[in-house]
């Protein structure tokens, strides 16, 4: 991340036209790579001329970026003390999981107990008060969840670390616990058995989570 952030700025004073991509695509990259046509292969050498850092050249025509910083490399075997470290943070995933999840229970079992449509009237004046209880109900969940579970964003920082992020279709879900914890205990599992590239792949999956 810091890198990323260094290269934006020298790149944003140099007037350079760049767009930076923090989230890992669901196959992350790994690494630097830049695009390979001829600005991209300026950059690999302006680089490797002043690092030690390999620059990888690749068809970047699917992505809106020509150099991206992807995830720094899981080392194989993987060190000990990474390994009990992404255990530690496994299990803390999946004590935060089975936490948010009871939560999740709780709320859906009141939200059973919000007044039906039916019971407003059949007008639209009713239709709206019906939304207005339904929306106020999702706002309360949220704020009830970060303050219940504000250790969360630590986690989620440790992660990105590790280059794991939260999908786009679970950010500002906090309205949905349940799908939240459900994300939390697979990740967590992941980790727990050491398997960092799964993670990173399984848990940026758009695709997959918007079908959970």
């Amino acid at each position: 991340m810091y890198l990323a952030r260094s290269l934006d700025d020298v790149f944003g004073r140099a007037h350079w036209r760049h767009h930076l991509v923090i989230s890992p695509p669901h196959e992350p990259i790994v690494g630097i790579c830049v695009s390979d046509n001829p600005a991209g292969l300026v950059i690999k050498d302006n680089i490797e001329v002043v690092t030690n850092q390999s620059i990888d050249v690749r068809n970047l025509s699917g992505f809106i970026a020509g150099l991206i910083i992807g995830v720094k490399p899981v080392p194989s075997p993987l060190p000990p003390e990474l390994r009990a470290e992404a255990a530690d943070l496994g299990e803390r995933l999946k004590q935060l999981s089975s936490e948010v999840a009871t939560f999740a229970v709780d709320r859906t079992r009141e939200e059973e107990l919000l007044p039906k449509r039916g019971s407003y009237p059949a007008d639209d004046g009713g239709a709206e008060k019906h939304w207005e209880a339904s929306v106020t109900f999702n706002e309360t969940t949220k704020s009830l969840y970060n303050a219940r579970f504000s250790r969360a964003t630590t986690y989620l920082g440790e992660l990105a670390n590790m280059g794991i992020t939260l999908p786009f279709f679970l950010q500002n879900s906090e309205g949905r616990p349940a799908k939240l914890a459900l994300w939390f205990d697979t990740v967590g599992d992941l980790l727990v058995n050491g398997k960092i590239n799964e993670a990173r792949v399984l848990g940026n999956d758009n695709h997959y989570w918007s079908l959970r």
